[in-house]
């Protein structure tokens, strides 16, 4: 015994696509991860979050400043 598990392959493959069905369809129509999961790109977003912010928050005062006059 190698201590190794005899796995059923048809009984692997339905319950493989019965969990992940989208792994059943065509390689057209599948879709890539919407997002990058990378910590460049995780800074990324949160640097361009940030910016968001940053251009709301002016835009409340300038709003503000307006409404003063």
């Amino acid at each position: 015994m190698s201590g190794g598990k005899t796995i059923d392959k048809g009984l692997y493959l339905k319950r493989k696509f019965e969990a992940f069905p989208d792994k059943n369809m065509d390689a057209e129509t599948l879709q890539n991860a919407k997002f990058k999961k990378t910590k460049h790109a995780v800074a990324a977003r949160k640097k361009l979050l940030s910016m968001n912010i940053e251009k709301v928050i002016a835009f409340i005062k300038h709003v503000k400043q307006l409404e003063l006059h």
